[in-house]
């Protein structure tokens, strides 16, 4: 007997493994947005602050902008019309309800999350069964595939991402009501797939992807001539259309990013990153790659990892062709899997935007398991060992490591100076990310801890080496190899095409930042900061990130170099 044949049928079964996986990731704590919310929630004195409970996942907008720079919570380069914020009420109140009962309880807060993985789980079930309902093997396997897929376990582990597993929550039960609707065409079904893709935007954008499969059933199920199955998809988008006059009519949204290209804003940005972003997004959820780590590679290289996808996932296709072919279910979830993601494609990927394609990569790997049809026995074999031990090892490993990960967030917050000058400096980072700094000042005052700068400010990446000249008393010029905003991570408070000229100032409580020179594509390249005191006041605290270790980084201060003297600040990872 096959090993997959010994997968046990019952429901509880995949939500259990599931869950196991994720127990590990009670440990995490709270890193980055977490943070924020954190100090949004407990009324802490913030530039974000006040704000309603519902207006939890706002990161920049323009009437909050120069407190948020002036802070030093927004690099020197941030775009003054910079915009990032969500309208998700659902999302936030679970955070409002998590805060109100546990506050000062993170591993709580994150058994709310495991708990809803779990509920995506059954979901995902019960839409296997629908649409397999004569092959319970089928839909054993297909359900342990989705439970134990590795790239869930940030998705789980990231209690800022619980908005996406909620949207995908509603979002699935909207397929189900929609097949439910095809099948006994009853208004009432459709009427209820329509309100739980709504409840679903309430939560996130993300609910958007359900629509994948919605239209994949259409294209490739549903009966009849062309014209009937697209018009089953036209009361969805009548909700979507709704939904997005009035969000867009609220203010919400992203604009003047780099790592978000709305398409009504911009089309041609947005075409461009889906054709891109959607062959790593589609070999993120089958092989489990660190998605996560794409802000961190050099735009140079993200051309050839786009490549080296493109050619992997079309000999994935070629590998299932045969199954794809024969079985219009399997084309279903595989043209679910792909339009599911569509919508992720908007920004950067990461591990947490895979999950809507994972009914239908479950229901294909269920299919291979079961069905004669497909690829051969040692290629299906090699299939089902990544998806399914692998994938569970791989996820178990991740959520074992997750603290390792949040410690990396994190160590900015332990690694600063602590000592009583503390609260009435300005921490300068020659070389630092927004990452470690702002998050954590955050950090502190959600500790209670008193020794919070006045405020923080950044010279230059960490992601890049840099050169360093002091031409006088109170001046550093700053040339950072590749020049400013040369990563993705730094490109998220500005768009690297958004015009810069010699000789633009941006004035700092501290400091003004002049232009000196631009890169042939118009990023800074030099750039000039002249203090208001000189450089040894002792209002000022230098600071710099370096290597420690194969993958550590230390917060260590910067030796300010003499006047006329010249220095090299090497690149932190």
């Amino acid at each position: 007997m096959r090993l997959v044949d010994r997968i046990p049928r019952h429901p509880a079964f995949p939500v259990l493994c599931g869950l196991l996986i994720a127990l590990p990731t009670l440990g995490a704590g709270l890193f980055m947005d977490d943070v924020l919310a954190r100090v949004k929630l407990l009324g802490l004195d913030t530039p974000w602050s006040p704000a309603p409970w519902w207006d939890l996942y706002t990161f920049a907008r323009a009437d909050l902008n120069p407190e948020l720079l002036a802070a030093g919570h927004h690099p020197w380069w941030a775009d003054p019309a910079l915009r990032m914020t969500f309208f998700r009420p659902l999302s936030a109140a679970t955070h409002a309800l998590d805060y109100a009962l546990w506050p000062h309880h993170p591993a709580l807060h994150h058994l709310h999350s495991v708990m809803w993985y779990g509920l995506t789980i059954a979901v995902t079930l019960a839409l296997l069964r629908r649409v397999h309902p004569d092959h319970p093997r089928l839909v054993a396997v297909a359900g342990l595939a989705f439970a134990v897929a590795a790239p869930h376990v940030m998705t789980v582990g990231w209690l800022a991402g619980r908005n996406t597993l909620i949207g995908f929550a509603f979002g699935a039960l909207a397929v189900l009501a929609h097949l439910s609707w095809r099948r006994t065409r009853r208004p009432a079904a459709l009427a209820a797939a329509l309100g739980l893709l709504a409840v679903g935007l309430l939560a996130s954008e993300a609910a958007l992807g359900s629509l994948g499969y919605v239209a994949a059933w259409a294209l490739c199920v549903e009966p009849g001539p062309w014209r009937r199955r697209l018009a089953t998809l036209a009361p969805y988008a009548l909700v979507v259309a709704l939904w997005r006059v009035a969000y867009v009519a609220a203010g919400f949204g992203a604009t003047a990013t780099a790592i978000y290209h709305d398409p009504g804003t911009d089309l041609p940005g947005f075409v461009a990153a889906a054709l891109g972003h959607l062959p790593v997004l589609i070999l993120g959820r089958w092989i489990p790659l660190p998605l996560d780590a794409w802000a961190l590679v050099p735009p140079a290289v993200h051309a050839l990892l786009i490549a080296a996808a493109a050619l992997a996932v079309a000999g994935l296709f070629a590998l299932l062709w045969p199954l794809l072919a024969a079985r219009p279910r399997a084309r279903f979830w595989a043209a679910g899997m792909v339009l599911s993601l569509v919508p992720f494609t908007a920004t950067m990927p990461m591990d947490r935007l895979v999950f809507f394609a994972g009914p239908g990569a479950a229901g294909l790997v269920g299919l291979l398991a079961a069905a004669p049809d497909g690829p051969g026995p040692r290629t299906r074999r090699a299939l089902l060992v990544l998806c399914l031990p692998v994938a569970a090892v791989v996820g178990l490993l991740r959520g074992i490591t997750l603290p390792l990960y949040v410690g990396a967030n994190t160590a900015g917050a332990e690694q600063a100076p602590r000592d009583a000058a503390v609260p009435g400096q300005t921490f300068v980072h020659v070389t630092g990310t927004f990452h470690r700094t702002h998050y954590a000042t955050l950090m502190r005052q959600a500790a209670g801890d008193p020794a919070v700068p006045r405020r923080s400010v950044i010279l230059s990446s960490m992601l890049t080496g840099a050169t360093v000249h002091r031409p006088d008393a109170r001046t550093l010029e700053i040339s950072p190899d590749g020049g400013y905003m040369a990563r993705m991570l730094d490109q998220i408070h500005r768009r690297p095409d958004a015009a810069f000229a010699v000789g633009d100032t941006v004035t700092l409580p501290d400091l003004d930042v002049e232009i000196r020179a631009l890169t042939p594509d118009g990023r800074p390249a030099r750039a000039a900061f002249r203090f208001r005191r000189p450089l040894e006041d002792p209002s000022l605290r230098w600071l710099m990130l370096t290597p420690a270790g194969p993958l550590g980084i230390a917060t260590r201060p910067f030796p300010l170099p003499a006047v006329g003297e010249t220095v090299r600040v090497p690149a932190a990872l």
